[in-house]
C-alpha cells in the first residue's frame, strides 16, 4: 500500500472543519502547528479565505499540517501506527511523506515549508510569474512544443509538473504563459487553466533562492527514511540524507515527475493507494495514469468510510489468533535445522504474546495493545523470512496482517 500526499493547489477554505469535529488527534496536530509557528494556522485552515490561502508562506505549512492531521486521525481510528509499503508526495507533499517515514520531525518540516514559501515569494515580484495546467494533449508533445516555442520566441516558460499522460503543468512569466495559453487553445480539445498559485514554481525562475533554501535544508535534523520515499526529481527512493537535501533543493527549479512516480509504484507491486490531504487531486491523477481501482482519498467521505471499515480495530485477542494463523498456514520452503529452529522460536514468541493477552487483556488502541501488536508483527516477519517467503509474498502477508490490525 502507498500513502501519497498532495501539494499546493489542493487547499480550500474550511479544509480543517470536518476533521476538527471528527478527530482529537487531528486537533492536537493543529495545536502543535500553532505552537511551533507562533501564529494561528488552525484559524487559517478553518475560517481563512481563498485569498489568504494563496499566500505561499502560509499555504505550505497549512497543507503539511492538514495532511499530518489526517494521517494521525487514520492512526487514531486504526488504534495503532500504520505501515505503508512506499510513500510519495506531489511537490510540497513530499515533506508529509518524509515526516511519516521518520526522516524529519513534524516541527522541523513546518519550519522548512514556511521558509520554502517565503523564499518562493521572494524569488520574483508578485504577479510576474505564475503556472497553468494544459490538458488534452500528449505530455511529451506538449513539452516539445513548449521547448521549441521558448527557444524560437525567447520566452520564459517551462514544464513544471508531468501529472498525467495528457496533463502538463507549465510555469513561467505570466505574460508569456498567457501567450502560450492562446497558442494551445487553438488546438482542438486542448484546455488551459491558470492555477491559484503566486509564483512560477518548479522552474528556473526559482534559481535565485535555491542555494538559500539548500542551506536551510542542511540545518535540519535528518534521518534515513524508515519507509521508501519516492523523489519528485528522479521517481526513485531516496537513498541517503544527502540525496534528500539535494532532491528538495532541486525541486524548486525542476519539474515534478508524477507520471514516473506512478510507474515506479507499479514496479514496487503497489496495488492500493491512499491520498492523505485536502481534496482528491492525486486520486484523479492516479486514474489518469491507469489506476482504475484501489485508490482512496481520505478527504472524500465515502473513501474515508471505506478505509475506516477496512481498518476497523478488532479485539486484540482475536487479532493475535489471526496472526498465529498466518504463521501456521504459510508454506515452509526451508527445512534445514537452523531454519526450523528459527521458525519454532518465532512461533513460540507469538504463543507467549497470546498467553500474555489472555492473562492481561488489552483494549484496541491502548498502549498495551500497540506494544503487543508491534511485537507480533516483528515475530511474524522473522518467521516468514525463516520459511523462505519471497519479498513479494512477505509484503502481501504483512499487508494482510496490517489490514487485520
Amino acid at each position: 500500500m502507498a500513502f501519497v500526499f498532495p501539494g499546493q493547489g489542493s487547499q480550500y477554505p474550511g479544509m480543517a472543519g470536518k476533521w476538527m469535529e471528527r478527530s482529537e488527534a487531528f486537533r492536537e496536530v493543529l495545536n502543535e502547528a500553532d505552537d511551533a509557528l507562533g501564529w494561528s494556522l488552525s484559524t487559517l485552515c478553518t475560517t481563512g479565505s481563498q485569498e489568504e490561502l494563496k499566500q505561499t508562506e502560509r499555504t505550505q505549512p497549512a497543507l503539511l499540517t492538514i495532511s499530518m492531521g489526517i494521517y494521525r486521525a487514520m492512526e487514531e481510528k486504526a488504534g495503532r501506527k500504520l505501515s505503508p509499503t512506499v510513500l510519495a508526495g506531489h511537490s510540497l507533499g513530499e515533506y508529509g511523506a518524509l515526516v511519516v517515514a521518520g526522516a524529519i520531525s513534524f516541527g522541523e518540516a513546518l519550519r522548512l515549508t514556511e521558509r520554502r514559501g517565503q523564499l518562493m515569494e521572494e524569488a520574483l515580484p508578485g504577479g510576474v510569474g505564475s503556472m497553468a495546467a494544459i490538458s488534452g494533449i500528449d505530455g511529451q508533445l506538449a513539452g516539445t512544443i513548449i521547448a521549441n516555442w521558448r527557444e524560437r520566441e525567447n520566452k520564459a516558460v517551462w514544464p513544471a509538473c508531468w501529472n498525467g499522460p495528457t496533463q502538463t503543468v507549465v510555469a513561467g512569466h505570466t505574460t508569456d504563459l498567457e501567450e502560450l495559453a492562446t497558442l494551445f487553445r487553438s488546438e482542438p480539445n486542448v484546455k488551459v487553466q491558470m492555477l491559484r498559485v503566486s509564483g512560477p514554481f518548479h522552474s528556473p525562475l526559482m534559481e535565485s533562492v535555491t542555494e538559500a533554501f539548500r542551506s536551510e535544508l542542511k540545518q535540519a535534523a535528518w534521518q534515513s527514511p524508515s519507509t521508501p520515499v519516492l523523489s519528485n526529481i528522479h521517481a526513485q527512493p531516496y537513498r541517503a540524507v544527502e540525496d534528500i537535501i539535494d532532491g528538495l533543493a532541486r525541486q524548486l527549479t525542476e519539474p515534478v515527475r508524477w507520471v514516473e512516480t506512478m510507474t515506479a509504484m507499479k514496479h514496487h507491486h503497489i496495488q492500493e493507494m491512499v491520498e492523505i490531504g485536502p481534496r482528491k487531486v492525486l486520486k484523479q491523477f492516479a486514474a489518469a495514469n491507469g489506476w482504475r481501482n484501489g485508490v482512496l482519498a481520505m478527504d472524500e467521505e465515502a473513501d474515508w468510510a471505506q478505509w475506516h471499515q477496512a481498518y476497523e480495530p478488532m479485539e486484540p485477542q482475536h487479532l493475535l489468533k489471526r496472526c498465529i494463523q498466518l504463521a501456521v498456514t504459510t508454506r515452509n520452503q526451508h527445512h534445514t535445522a537452523d531454519h526450523v529452529k528459527q521458525i519454532e522460536e518465532q512461533y513460540e514468541a507469538l504463543q507467549k504474546l497470546q498467553v500474555s493477552l489472555d492473562h492481561t487483556p488489552a483494549k484496541s488502541g491502548d498502549e498495551a495493545f500497540r506494544t503487543t501488536m508491534e511485537a507480533a508483527r516483528h515475530h511474524l516477519s522473522l518467521l516468514l523470512q525463516a520459511k523462505g517467503c519471497s519479498d513479494e509474498e512477505q509484503s502481501r502477508l504483512m499487508r494482510q496482517m496490517e489490514r487485520m490490525v
